[in-house]
């Protein structure tokens, strides 16, 4: 489901608000899954939404659930800044080979 320029893979009514739900194949990376979940949360109460999050596992029988605190607000507008000011570089930084470059779905446009 898109709203505006976020594509959420579930939404449903919570007892108290509505519930973004994003569901990952494995848990592997559960931080990166926690961000992309508080960018939805801190997007859509931008746009006067009020939503909380559930990231479900559902090959592992896990379910997480993430209230957008503070906390997780400042982590994501910093993260926001670091990626304005990538984009605003004169040049790209050059690329790195890492762990995840392997399985990554944009590697061809690191390695062309």
């Amino acid at each position: 489901m898109h709203i505006e320029h976020l594509a959420l893979d579930m939404i449903k009514r919570g007892e108290k608000t509505l519930v973004i739900a994003e569901v990952k194949k494995t848990s592997k990376a559960i931080e990166a899954a926690r961000m992309q979940l508080a960018f939805y949360l801190y997007e859509l109460k931008n746009m006067g939404i009020e939503a909380e999050g559930e990231l479900l596992f559902p090959e592992e029988r896990k379910k997480e659930i993430l209230i957008l605190t503070p906390e997780w607000e400042g982590k994501v507008e910093k993260v926001k800044q670091e990626i304005l000011e990538l984009v605003n570089q004169p040049l790209p930084p050059s690329p790195h080979r890492g762990r995840y470059c392997s399985k990554c779905a944009y590697a061809e446009f690191c390695w062309a």
